[in-house]
């Protein structure tokens, strides 16, 4: 006969296999703090285990616990015993997840070995969207101890830490000097032509495509007055650099031939400074061939010519800033925004700030100095910028506020925050419109998506805040909402999205109109989406008669095929991990000049479309040996675990390497 503590420990066992639901968590914890040892995992299950660890310890009730039931430590025991068996079965969601919910997470460190850090810190990474605690300190130290330091990096870089971090070598950092240049190569992106040829060449995709190749050309000239065909001749410059952008050779500017000239002065003024501008984004990234090709232009008797070759060069600009024409003074400022965006560089602060100081400067030299001035200060607080506001008038104040508070807490997920200026907006269309509403509403819209975009349910609460904003009649927040959704969804097409912003085209408000198709082309940007093409060329059809909503169908198209595919806008990188803040500035400045599109875009300064260049790159994954020579490696691709070869063009997914595991 089997003894009473055998029979007792037997009965035991049974009853924790069958209580998936105690009925008392106090009576749980006595019975498994009396009894239960994990020691033998094997003989027990996964699903015992499971079972147990349930929600057996809410962090609210450990004083409550330790008081009435057992003391921590004797619950923290067991509780350690629950996570090494998780850990050790490939569980380290519900390893992660149980003690993020006792507030334990330290914890983790403990268990993690070579086998499994990865996928434990792949989970980590995803908490983080959801969850304001030191998860991403722990994944940093996660990395340091298994002595990944490239993935450690980009939690410091999370959590803007960046003190102690230098993008500079010296010779205690790296003491063989070709090792050093090698390494200094890597950190300043110098091989990225390079690499993004070479990805090209696989694909078989470096033949120059002609915007004739993307639209009816027919179309683009049957507006009938002068002014929307000088229009639509921007226009096929903007789709040609689009398309071209970063390939270095294209049939419209790079020919040398007599065409070349012929294009480029059959523009007048500003929009020549588009035109020569163009070039420096068909020669993206490629400094050298850049300086070859433009400098020629620095001799022209033009000033908008010179202006559009400052944009292009992103080189000697400092030269030109204080000259006395505006549109070349203001393509040299332009310029050093755009080339030393994110930088913080002091140089460029002494050298903009004084034209802001000058009471005889033109306003929209004025305008560009400040923003490329606000460009090479990205990551600095605002606070000191919004002080700085105190003493405007308060419509200037309201309109800053509703600009930098959004930016700021961008990512964020910030509830309280996108509710505040949801209610903003409701507040004055009930107020009914006035001058102040009229000016800021639109930034309040789009700052919604700004404090929203960090993760999917917040896009999905957010896209439902935003259509229920286009029950109101003002103008500037009808035209804010498709903008606000491109920001959203950009470089990323979603069918929903789509159909909101296709029907939004045919808006009889022909701003609302225009902001859904532009917004059209920034969700589709780099990925040649069918649906989307088709929907453009419906409209090319549609407003064929009208110069200014055509101009925007053709920008959109040329965004479409952004680098025939290979490049993209998203502001997001490390697996959506990391926002690029110079990215994000390139894409809302573009946005904020659209909220006037009739009197910036299709105005006098159509080049503000150039300053979507900061957020470009390539979607691809390439592979480089030990001299940066590129290399054959087998990687798997997406959710598909699909096989390819690197070089390989990547969409919204993640790429692994593959190995013999």
């Amino acid at each position: 006969m089997m003894e009473r503590a055998n029979w007792e420990q037997y009965l035991k066992q049974l009853l924790l296999l069958v209580s998936l639901a105690p009925p008392k968590e106090e009576e749980f914890i006595r019975f498994t703090d009396s009894s239960l040892s994990l020691e033998k995992e094997k003989e027990k299950g996964r699903g015992c285990v499971v079972a147990l660890k349930g929600d057996p310890f809410p962090k609210e009730e450990f004083e409550k616990l330790e008081i009435e039931v057992s003391p921590i430590s004797d619950l923290m025991t067991l509780m350690g015993q629950i996570v090494a068996f998780l850990m050790k079965h490939n569980a380290e969601p519900e390893a992660i997840d149980l003690l993020i919910k006792v507030g334990c997470l330290d914890m983790l460190l403990d268990h993690v070995e070579s086998t499994n850090y990865k996928r434990t810190c792949q989970h980590l990474a995803s908490a983080t969207r959801y969850i304001d605690t030191d998860v991403p300190h722990i994944a940093f130290n996660i990395y340091e101890i298994f002595g990944d330091r490239t993935s450690a990096l980009r939690f410091i870089l999370f959590q803007d830490d960046v003190k102690g971090v230098t993008l500079e070598l010296d010779d205690k950092m790296v003491p063989n000097e070709n090792d050093r240049k090698v390494s200094q190569d890597i950190i300043n992106n110098v091989k990225l032509s390079e690499g993004y040829l070479i990805l090209a060449r696989v694909i078989d995709a470096m033949e120059p495509k002609s915007h004739k190749e993307i639209c009816n050309v027919r179309l683009a000239f049957d507006c009938r007055s002068t002014a929307d065909i000088a229009r639509m001749h921007v226009a096929a410059t903007f789709m040609n650099a689009f398309v071209n952008a970063g390939f270095g050779q294209d049939k419209l500017m790079t020919s040398g031939s007599e065409s070349t000239r012929s294009w480029l002065f059959r523009n007048k003024k500003h929009r020549k400074t588009s035109v020569a501008a163009s070039l420096g984004l068909i020669l993206l990234w490629d400094v050298d061939a850049d300086l070859a090709q433009i400098e020629k232009y620095f001799d022209s008797n033009d000033n908008h010519v010179i202006a559009g070759a400052l944009l292009a060069a992103l080189d000697l600009l400092a030269n030109y800033i204080n000259e006395e024409d505006a549109s070349i003074r203001i393509g040299a400022i332009m310029g050093l925004g755009i080339a030393y965006a994110g930088s913080q560089n002091g140089l460029i602060d002494s050298l903009l700030s004084p034209i802001l100081e000058d009471l005889t400067a033109p306003l929209d030299v004025l305008a560009f100095t400040a923003i490329s001035l606000g460009f090479a200060s990205l990551q600095d607080s605002c606070e000191g910028t919004a002080k700085i506001t105190d003493g405007l008038h308060k419509k200037l104040r309201k309109c800053f506020d509703l600009t930098l508070r959004p930016l700021a807490y961008a990512g964020t997920r910030d509830v309280e925050k996108a509710q505040n200026l949801l209610a903003y907006c409701e507040e004055l269309t009930k107020e009914g419109s006035d001058e102040e509403g009229d000016t800021h509403q639109g930034t309040a819209v789009i700052g919604i998506a700004l404090v929203a975009m960090a993760e999917e349910v917040g896009l999905d609460m957010a896209i439902q805040s935003l259509k229920g904003l286009l029950k109101y009649e003002e103008q500037n927040i009808r035209g804010a909402v498709p903008l606000s959704l491109a920001l959203l969804f950009i470089s990323n097409p979603k069918v929903n999205v789509m159909d909101t912003l296709s029907g939004l085209s045919h808006d009889t408000d022909s701003g609302v109109a225009m902001c859904a198709i532009i917004s059209l082309g920034l969700i589709g940007a780099g990925t040649n989406n069918a649906q989307i093409a088709s929907m453009l060329q419906g409209l090319a059809k549609h407003y064929s008669k009208e110069g200014s909503l055509l101009f925007c169908v053709r920008i959109a198209q040329g965004l479409l095929h952004l680098g025939k595919g290979l490049l993209t806008l998203s502001p997001y990188h490390s697996n959506h991990l990391l926002l690029s803040p110079t990215r994000l500035a390139g894409i809302i400045t573009m946005l904020c000049a659209c909220l006037d599109m009739k009197s910036i875009s299709l105005g006098d300064y159509p080049h503000v479309l150039y300053f979507l260049v900061l957020a470009m790159q390539p979607r691809m994954l390439m592979t480089l040996g030990e001299n940066l020579e590129p290399l054959a490696v087998a990687v798997r691709v997406g959710q598909t675990v699909r096989t390819y070869s690197t070089p390989v063009v990547l969409a919204a997914e993640r790429a692994e390497l593959l190995t013999e595991k």
